[in-house]
């Protein structure tokens, strides 16, 4: 199979968005919009022509050897394909990343045995949660802790928000999230545009009485999935439980619908809300 790099700029954002579209494990991580807001600096891996794409973020290690990393601030991404994922398809992608690489870092919800390199490979989940059931089926699912804070905990001065600004959102999440980097706030912003434009996204929040933002997420419904994007909660909200009032809305809001709601692997605000969430592994090779 013919597998070329081609640079960020030059890459055909049509048969590029097709074929993550219709790729059997697709994402809203692997669209060129949702790649080019968070950075320019990236080159597909591309077989034939679009078959099969894997996004790579060039950079170097210390000693100045050339490295391929996955795109930062995602939290994973995939090798996506219209074609089967056959071992010769993965292994001449591993191939052809070593070929130019001497050194990567790739998260990525596909095993590929040929970029297990010296550090092994670590293993992480995800977790999803059927949507499908009647909302009351749902809650009866929720794990007994929150069950119980569902009927003791004092909600009424609670108030969904619909119509959260995409500023307030990412000012809320950069005031309230550790880790965080200046930059970030752009990112963010470019990616709640780009997704409220095409309809795909929207954001929900919680206030107080005095109106003061409690716990925001905003979610991109893509792939028969409701991914997290980027879930978070002040120390208040989390003290009188609005972050999981906030999950328990998106319950009650997209109940009864068929698909699966991916909580944010490593930002969720409740991860262990329910349960008995179904497991879906995902993987970061390192050389």
């Amino acid at each position: 199979m013919e597998l070329k790099f081609i640079e960020r700029e030059d890459i055909d954002k049509i048969r590029w968005n097709s074929c993550v579209h219709y790729s059997i494990n697709g994402n809203p991580y692997g669209y060129k919009w949702m790649l080019d807001s968070v950075s320019k600096d990236w080159i597909g891996l591309v077989e034939g022509n679009y078959e099969s794409v894997i996004p790579i973020f060039p950079t170097k290690t210390f000693w100045g050897r050339k490295k391929g990393e996955s795109i930062p601030f995602l939290p994973y991404q995939s090798l996506y394909s219209s074609r089967v994922l056959s071992p010769v398809r993965k292994e001449a992608f591993a191939e052809k990343i070593k070929n130019v690489y001497g050194a990567w870092s790739l998260t990525l919800d596909t095993k590929i045995k040929g970029l297990v390199g010296k550090k092994g490979v670590q293993k992480q989940e995800k977790s999803l949660l059927d949507l499908s059931l009647e909302y009351a089926e749902l809650r009866a699912s929720y794990d007994p802790t929150y069950q119980k804070m569902l009927e003791e905990v004092d909600y009424s001065n609670f108030q969904p928000m619909g119509n959260i600004s995409p500023e307030k959102m990412v000012e809320f999440y950069m005031d309230n999230t550790t880790g965080t980097k200046p930059e970030d706030a752009s990112r963010l912003h470019r990616i709640i545009y780009n997704a409220m434009h095409r309809g795909i996204g929207y954001g929900m929040g919680i206030t107080d009485e005095a109106n003061t933002i409690l716990a925001i997420n905003f979610v991109i419904q893509s792939h028969n999935r409701l991914f997290e994007i980027m879930p978070a909660t002040s120390s208040k909200g989390k003290a009188v439980g609005a972050d999981f009032f906030l999950l328990d809305q998106i319950m009650r809001r997209n109940a009864k619908r068929r698909m699966l709601f991916e909580l944010h692997p490593n930002k969720s605000l409740v991860p262990d809300f329910y349960s008995s969430f179904q497991k879906s592994p995902f993987f970061t090779f390192t050389s």
